[in-house]
């Protein structure tokens, strides 16, 4: 049987002898002693490594300062039954006398206050600090105290006021209750350093790359694990934190080109977390961040979700039960609505629902990644056809024809949805239609379609979404706002919302942080539904540029702006670019929709 080993800090010499003297009794313990009060006691444990003992023992005041500097400690308790010794003693020097130490042992003097006869009227002091010790002393003297029981730091000032001091002393069954908890937590700690000491070996022998990490650090690692970067390490510790006891993930992180994929899973041991990790290393085409391509995992999308304005005013619950039904099946699927109508937050918890939770979420801008997408994909899945992952495809209808037909393409050659999880989202304009080449994505993968409703299609339920959202709201910014006078529901509800919820919930945020009542007047809203109005393109011209735009979409609108700029810039595409904010490339995309 392996033994414990048992390092023993006793504040006095008696106590180490006593200690000494139960270890003898026993076979399944290794005993170091010393002696150290206090500091003293402080300075042994940190002469020693953690290799040099199991468990520590300690008593009163010294105990308390080791746990204070990190150190675990078992505690050498004070019992009833050893006050009750010391009360004995001093009860035979028919003297006034009073217990004074720290809380440890003044909890059971306090309830021998209450069970003793009244006549024997037992003072009781609690100290919190070493240097308390000399005043207590001092002003019980001043009483006319004339004998303390105590622990060994009141003993020194007891013999500074040359008061009479009886030292409490733990009694056999005390010290083997503390060694019978230090076998039983030794014995665990031995298990989980067998544990990881098995576990190198194995990672040791491994040619690729692992890591054994224990309550978020890592205690072991295989041959080639010096060249992960700290960028990964730290990330990988963050999002392993977050993972639950049982859990398996897929993570990943881009490092500037250079993709590491982590196979993960979480348990526990002797309430230890452990967590192993298999990683390897790809080498990308490009960078992803910089080419609109950001890597995420299910308890960021989650969190994204659970806080926005949607899921907090149950805004979708139309949508919510039809995206249920979706994540039950691995079809592609393909949102698709105005602004501002939560396809974004749907996607996120499409995602964390879905069976395909545990891999990583490649969420991709279309608009900006472009090729890129499809560059990324062919490369993922040419070197791992069988990579699991989840592709969010947002803004398909920005991106060009071409892209999207490379992705059916891909798909078809690579079998890609039937690996990956594949997750689109358009937004569109008022009165705008999906675009042919995302009708065409749509077919040639046989999505599962949503279309996200507008705000004006259930203007019934703006009243229930704004209370809630300005319950929250008061919560957020330490405002008491209890409701909309009844006009000014109306204006809400009279509304055409081109923002949709996106808009609502700001227009909510400003009427809260401007109000100064406990009411949100009518007028208020008036006001600032009419600013609204006015930001918003209502108007049949283009301010300035008399451009018409009766009756157009915003991508028709844009692409009409950005023809009369290139027409003031004599044709030149850079100048016209940089005049309007965008990349050369998405001028050029806008240019080429009719």
């Amino acid at each position: 049987m392996k033994k414990v080993k048992v390092l023993a800090i006793a504040p006095y010499a008696g106590l180490a002898l006593q200690i000494k003297n139960e270890a003898e009794k026993r076979n399944d313990i290794i005993l170091e002693c010393c002696i150290g009060d206090l500091k003293e006691g402080l300075s042994e444990a940190r002469s020693r490594t953690e290799d040099d003992y199991d468990v520590i023992i300690s008593r009163g005041g010294t105990a308390s300062l080791l746990r204070e500097n990190g150190f675990p400690v078992i505690d050498i308790s004070i019992s009833i039954y050893d006050l009750l010794r010391s009360i004995r003693l001093a009860n035979g020097a028919r003297k006034r006398y009073a217990i004074v130490g720290f809380e440890s042992i003044t909890r059971n003097a306090s309830f021998l206050q209450d069970v003793l006869p009244s006549d024997m009227n037992i003072k009781v002091v609690t100290i919190n600090k070493a240097d308390e010790a000399d005043l207590a002393i001092r002003d019980l003297k001043e009483e006319g105290i004339e004998i303390v029981i105590c622990d060994q730091i009141s003993t020194i000032a007891a013999s500074r006021y040359r008061l009479n001091y009886i030292l409490i002393n733990s009694g056999s069954e005390s010290i083997a209750a503390a060694f019978n908890e230090a076998a039983i937590i030794g014995k665990e700690k031995s298990r989980s350093r067998d544990l990881i000491a098995l576990c190198n070996r194995i990672i040791e022998s491994c040619p690729d790359i692992y890591l054994l990490m224990k309550n978020n650090e890592v205690v072991g690692n295989g041959v080639k694990a010096e060249s992960i970067s700290k960028g990964f390490m730290n990330v990988m510790k963050r999002r392993v934190s977050d993972m639950r006891i049982g859990d398996s993930s897929a993570l990943e992180y881009d490092d500037n080109g250079l993709l590491y994929s982590a196979d993960v899973k979480k348990f526990s041991i002797d309430d230890n977390e452990f967590a192993t990790l298999y990683i390897k290393k790809t080498k990308l085409p490009f960078s992803l961040e910089s080419n609109g391509i950001v890597l995420h995992n299910a308890h960021w999308a989650e969190i994204q979700y659970e806080n926005s304005f949607f899921y907090l005013t149950n805004a979708n619950a139309a949508e919510v039960n039809t995206i249920t039904d979706y994540s039950k099946r691995s079809y592609p699927v393909f949102l698709y609505g105005e602004r501002g109508t939560g396809k974004g937050n749907l996607a996120q918890l499409l995602y964390t629902i879905s069976q395909s939770s545990s891999y990583p979420l490649y969420d991709i801008d279309m608009e900006i990644a472009g090729k890129k997408a499809t560059e990324l994909i062919k490369a993922m899945y040419s070197e791992n056809p069988e990579k699991k992952a989840v592709f969010h495809l947002k803004n398909m209808n920005l991106t060009s024809n071409e892209v999207i037909k490379r992705i059916v393409d891909l798909n078809e050659e690579l079998k890609i949805a039937k690996r990956a999880y594949m997750i689109a989202t358009v937004t569109l304009e008022k009165g705008e239609k999906l675009p042919p080449a995302c009708m065409y994505y749509i077919e040639r993968l046989q999505c599962l379609t949503l279309r996200t409703r507008t705000l004006r299609e259930h203007r019934e339920d703006i009243q229930s979404m704004a209370n809630l959202y300005l319950a929250i709201l008061n919560r957020q910014n330490g405002t008491d706002i209890i409701s909309i006078e009844e006009e000014g529901l109306k204006e809400l509800e009279a509304y055409d919302w081109p923002g949709n919820n996106d808009q609502l919930a700001r227009v909510l945020k400003k009427l809260n942080v401007e109000t100064r009542g406990q009411i949100i007047k009518a007028e208020d809203v008036r006001k600032v539904i009419s600013e609204e109005k006015k930001m918003t393109v209502e108007n049949t011209e283009c301010q300035g540029l008399g451009i018409d735009i009766e009756g157009k979409t915003m991508k028709e609108i844009e692409r009409m702006i950005a023809l009369h700029v290139l027409e003031e810039e004599n044709g030149r595409k850079a100048n016209t670019a940089k005049r309007l904010g965008l990349s050369r490339a998405t001028l050029w995309r806008m240019l080429q929709d009719e």
